[in-house]
């Protein structure tokens, strides 16, 4: 073999080494970039965990099914639910607004407010922060005509027609005998 002949075999070696070389850079990287993909991925679903336990509470890990958490997220589902302040903002011309506190609802008055079928029923939670401006535990307003001179005591359920009160029943014995009619 001559030395033009070794020159070429050496070359050809080289440039078959620098091809085999830029192959495994380009593994390398491909490799390192899902890598770097699947640990994003990993760590955006353990900080949605982490949020879903802790600060949303979406995700119960306790596996009690009768935990405090359970009964709040109960008063969430309530249908209809809505503010004190938007009592005389809704669309329908008449509807009744039942107000009460969501944890203490009494089951009675329950099955017969639910039983209304004559009209919508709107829920306001008495309980709530929210509200708190328009509960009150001493003398309610009969006379309400409107959001600024909202007083209710719990429960209540009033009746407004074309965004007037056209009857209001306060406590457990008042709105039992009006809904039994």
């Amino acid at each position: 073999m001559g030395r033009e002949q070794r020159r070429k075999e050496a070359k050809k070696v080289r440039n078959n080494k620098i091809a085999r070389d830029i192959n495994n850079d380009d593994m390398f990287k491909a490799t390192t970039i899902l890598k770097i993909v699947f640990a994003v991925i990993i760590i955006l679903l353990v900080l949605y965990y982490i949020l879903a336990v802790f600060v949303t509470k979406e995700i119960d890990v306790s596996g009690n099914k009768d935990s405090s958490s359970n009964e709040m997220d109960s008063s969430y589902s309530v249908s209809n639910k809505i503010l004190a302040t938007n009592t005389f903002r809704q669309v329908d011309q008449v509807y009744y607004v039942y107000y009460y506190d969501f944890d203490e609802e009494n089951e009675d008055i329950a099955s017969l407010v639910n039983n209304l079928t004559d009209y919508k029923v709107y829920r306001v939670d008495t309980g709530s922060s929210l509200n708190s401006n328009y509960v009150t535990e001493d003398e309610s307003n009969k006379d309400v005509t409107d959001i600024s001179n909202l007083k209710v005591k719990n429960p209540t359920i009033i009746k407004i027609d074309n965004d007037q009160v056209v009857e209001y029943h306060e406590g457990v014995d008042d709105i039992t005998s009006f809904l039994s009619e």
